[in-house]
């Protein structure tokens, strides 16, 4: 009796097997769509979100800035903010602009997408300076009144192209430039990875626009439909605009064909101008300007563990502050290309990629005293792991400097103050988070001299705020938004 009700739970389970393994290949092979839909992806999610950053461009008086809002379709906004009232409004009349503009150019511009750039306002806000279809415009904002302008009198505020290009070698905070092919040919843009190999990223019609998301530090090129380079241009922390125009391309054609072959290795003088500093055999050294005695500063270097052409002066010049880099571990990481578009036969790739456990390159302030020729040390219990040292700065008065300190694993990030004569570190800022601390996206410092404090942006509650500092005691003196 029991053999028909085993033989039945036998097949049961064999077919809930077979199922859950059919299954399981599934959920590994993936469909077609799938793999077309992951492949797809920027595409698909390109230009779906707006109004996510705000870059201000502060009046002298500190008291006003302006930003420009990138919408869909290609539309954009210019806003005036009050800072001190909290008031936000039109920059300008966008239709009264665009209708004035048509006038004297006797081309339609739609007054929600002003094709404008390189916006300067005077010091009131009642005169605007702009580029338009490659020339350069002054508008009196009372009465709309447009007339050309040269582009000798206008200051810019778009990324200057680059005179070399050469790969991207820092990846700093989230940024975006905004592409304008101000030309009438199509142009292609392309991202310039750490070895120097082009990844394409978008044909940008003659005309139109693209705002792009990168990093500070990224190196991107601009080419032809042919390939070839026209302008390179590199991300900066602040969101910019990366204007391309024949004038533009014209003058760095000019400045490739007139560049000079590369002369002595950099240096750095001294703020009054009595010291120049320079790398030799990966060694400091430190000249006299005056008797043109040149001295060297330190022995040690070694072309793994180098001190590095980073150099950073105290404002009295007496002091001489070096980053000394320590080299990594060289860890490959190998693919295999399936299917190469020249070949019949697989091909093996490999890139660097250093994994957990792995020495990263190690970056360590060294301070020196230049007259006595002193190597102050600098214990480094508050910095011991090292993910990047920045936002390097002198105090006024040249009795310190200040750095932030990221940790691997950025659990830990700390702006420490180190004592021009002793060498003491402290820390004035300790963050650190359990979790992970948002340091691309959600960081943020400024320092305020006159006062002696520091703004820092933090997530420590739950939620991203802004604390005011005490930035000799680094006390919290208040939460400055909730």
């Amino acid at each position: 009796m029991n053999a028909p009700f085993k033989l039945k739970s036998f097949i049961r389970i064999t077919f809930l097997l077979v199922s859950i393994l059919a299954t399981q290949h599934g959920f590994a092979q993936g469909t077609r769509s799938d793999y077309e839909r992951a492949m797809n992806l920027r595409e698909t999610t390109a230009d779906k979100v707006f109004k996510d950053r705000v870059t201000p461009h502060w009046m002298k008086d500190n008291k006003w800035f302006w930003y420009r809002n990138d919408l869909p379709g290609n539309k954009r906004e210019f806003i005036f903010v009050d800072a001190e009232k909290g008031i936000r409004r039109p920059a300008f009349d966008h239709g009264r602009l665009a209708k004035a503009l048509s006038k004297v150019t006797g081309q339609e511009v739609d007054a929600e997408k002003l094709a404008i750039d390189r916006l300067i306002f005077d010091e009131t806000g009642s005169s605007l300076t702009f580029s338009f279809n490659n020339s350069w415009w002054k508008c009196d904002l009372s009465s709309y009144k447009i007339e050309a302008t040269s582009r000798d009198e206008s200051p810019t505020s778009s990324l200057e192209p680059l005179r070399r290009w050469r790969s991207s070698r820092r990846t700093g905070e989230e940024t975006s430039i905004t592409f304008i092919n101000r030309t009438d040919r199509d142009i292609d843009i392309y991202w310039l990875d750490s070895d120097r190999q082009r990844k394409h990223y978008a044909t940008i019609a003659a005309g139109d626009q693209r705002r792009q998301h990168t990093f500070a530090g990224h190196v991107w090129l601009v080419t032809d439909k042919d390939g070839e380079t026209l302008l390179a241009f590199m991300a900066e922390e602040e969101a910019a605009d990366a204007v391309i125009d024949e004038e533009t391309i014209r003058e760095a054609a000019n400045r490739r064909q007139q560049r000079r072959p590369r002369g002595p290795r950099s240096q750095a003088k001294s703020p009054d101008g009595k010291w120049s500093a320079s790398i030799k055999n990966h060694n400091l050294y430190v000249r006299n300007v005056e008797t043109d005695q040149e001295t060297a500063l330190t022995e040690d270097g070694t072309e793994k563990d180098a001190y590095s052409e980073r150099f950073y002066w105290s404002p009295d010049s007496t002091k001489l502050l070096v980053l000394r880099r320590s080299e990594g571990d060289d860890r490959k990481v190998y693919i295999i290309e399936s299917s190469p578009d020249d070949q019949l036969q697989p091909k093996l790739h490999n890139y660097s990629y250093l994994k957990p456990g792995d020495q990263i390159p190690l970056d360590k302030p060294h301070l020196f005293h230049v007259s006595d020729r002193l190597h102050i040390q600098i214990s480094d219990e508050l910095f011991p792991n090292t993910w990047s040292i920045s936002e390097i700065r002198w105090s006024p008065d040249s009795s310190r400097f200040t750095f932030l300190y990221n940790q691997r694993g950025h659990q830990i990030l700390r702006i420490i103050s180190v004592d021009a004569v002793t060498g003491k570190p402290r820390d004035i800022v300790d963050e650190q988070s359990e979790t992970f601390i948002d340091y691309a996206g959600k960081q943020f410092s400024h320092y305020i001299d006159d006062t002696n404090e520091i703004i820092w942006m933090s997530e420590r509650d739950g939620w991203n705020h802004l604390y005011l500092y005490d930035a000799e005691t680094g006390n919290v003196k208040n939460q400055i938004k909730s």
